[in-house]
């Protein structure tokens, strides 16, 4: 089977039609430049819009020349094409700011732009390079981080308006491909560093164990696979045990419910907490393992509270609360009690209470009562 009918083959098994709007994620190297050649091979030219991002973490001069490799290469293939350049310094600062990687922050940026793009060009799917071995690749990474079987089962081939058409194409078969119909590209410079982790995989740990390991690819996947069996049965379970809610900026599941839960499904409803509070605030963290476990022997009881990453998760009014440092729960007193906690006692951090339904209303003398 060639990429051109691997490619028809995830196509169809997604459902995507060839009426979509294609908006292609292009760096300029052999893996976007290859995506985009089989895309435009498949969808209708108009289709397809070939967007590059120009980070500004190398010089200015490396930085031009690929915006001009990418400008020429898609008009030879007559694709759209547009690029966003963003404001030099700004990815340090943010990863700086943040305490997260040079790669975290780009990523962070770039997946920023290109949402903004979406919606200004009324794109159907964003298409990624990401291939066979960056997904073996990302589940030893992961392995080696300490991953739960969320984080093994890899790089997912969809993912909402995501989609990853060479997921099942190894970076052979791309450098072949490329090779064979004479596609150029540029080499980023960066990926040779090994200081950054995935380089050290990519480039020296993961060539040394297929040496070691012929099976390794085979073995690898199939952890992804077994892993993602699981992962779904997971999803199945929380969705059927658990209902999130937001209020406001905050987001709350009923406590009750939380503590009928098994250990590892309390660990994964604090990653999720966790998880949804970060990225609505536009910067995904890292939970780290001892918070989780520290977290679910501190969580037994009303008023109960645990803060990591500026983040807080508070028991609160029965509910399960995990929001920002800044954003009080105790302003949200008056918003927040309904009839559930009509004739009960409640600890709340203004103390205990008692919210009681009247039959009648009360004598001028009652109301001081405090």
């Amino acid at each position: 089977m060639n990429l051109i009918e691997k490619v028809n083959k995830f196509l169809k098994a997604h459902n995507i039609s060839r009426d979509s709007k294609i908006l292609v994620a292009f760096s300029g190297g052999v893996d976007s430049s290859v995506l985009l050649h089989l895309l435009s091979q498949i969808f209708p030219t108009q289709q397809i819009f070939a967007y590059h991002v120009q980070h500004m973490l190398r010089s200015e001069a490396e930085s031009a020349a690929d915006l001009s490799f990418c400008q020429k290469f898609a008009a030879q293939l007559g694709v759209n094409f547009s690029y966003t350049r963003i404001s030099e310094g700004l990815i340090e600062s943010h990863s700086k700011a943040n305490r997260c990687g040079i790669e975290a922050s780009a990523r962070h940026f770039r997946y920023a732009v290109i949402s903004e793009h979406v919606t200004a060009l009324d794109i159907d799917y964003v298409a990624l390079g990401h291939h066979l071995d960056d997904n073996l690749e990302t589940v030893l990474l992961r392995f080696l981080s300490g991953s739960s079987v969320f984080g093994l089962r890899g790089i997912p081939p969809v993912r909402d308006l995501f989609i990853r058409p060479m997921a099942e194409i190894s970076t052979a078969e791309i450098s072949n491909y490329a090779e064979e119909n004479s596609i150029g590209y540029v080499v980023d410079k960066s990926n040779l560093d090994n200081g950054f982790r995935r380089n050290l995989i990519r480039n020296k740990i993961f060539p040394y164990l297929l040496e070691s390991f012929p099976g390794l690819r085979t073995s690898v996947h199939s952890i992804s696979k077994k892993s993602s069996m699981v992962a779904d049965f997971v999803d199945r379970e929380l969705a059927r045990k658990i209902a999130w809610r937001q209020d406001g900026e905050s987001y709350y599941i009923e406590f009750p419910s939380y503590l009928e839960l098994d250990e590892f499904l309390k660990h994964e409803i604090l990653y999720r907490g966790f998880d949804f509070v970060s990225r609505s605030s536009g910067d995904s963290k890292r939970l780290p393992t001892r918070f989780v476990e520290e977290s679910i022997g501190r969580l037994l009881r009303e008023g109960d509270k645990v803060v990591g990453n500026g983040i807080v998760v508070e028991v609160f009014l029965d509910r399960l609360y995990f929001y920002e440092i800044g954003n009080s729960l105790q302003e949200k007193l008056y918003f927040t009690v309904d009839k559930v906690f009509f004739n009960k006692n409640l600890n709340t951090p203004f103390g205990k209470i008692f919210i009681k339904i009247l039959d009648k209303p009360l004598k001028e003398k009652e109301k001081n009562v405090t």
